[in-house]
């Protein structure tokens, strides 16, 4: 499958009363984070030789989070880890969930 990275395309819309929110892309890199994610997602189109080519998925409203900007650009979040050189983010993720069960 190739992708054409120009003309990727995702909506987001939002329903106030029913809280939901809808979302539908065609880009198979936002639709493996969605996949990653936990989204129940579904096939709405597919191309010539049948692979999937578009996807749709509904969330509650909860799952929008929109984040302030400082200067025009979205800050970048703190570690959890304080910083401690020489570690990873996923050593540092595992060290927090270890302290998170004790």
């Amino acid at each position: 499958m190739s992708i054409i990275k120009c003309e990727q395309e995702t909506i987001i819309r939002w329903d106030r009363e029913e809280l939901i929110i809808w979302a539908c892309t065609t880009d198979p890199v936002q639709m493996k984070k969605w996949k990653r994610l936990g989204y129940d997602l579904k096939v709405m189109s597919k191309d010539r030789e049948g692979n999937p080519r578009t996807w749709d998925t509904r969330l509650p409203l909860q799952a929008l989070r929109w984040r302030p900007l400082v200067n025009g650009v979205v800050p970048k979040r703190k570690r959890r880890d304080g910083g401690a050189p020489g570690k990873s983010a996923l050593e540092a993720y595992r060290a927090s969930r270890q302290r998170a069960m004790v």
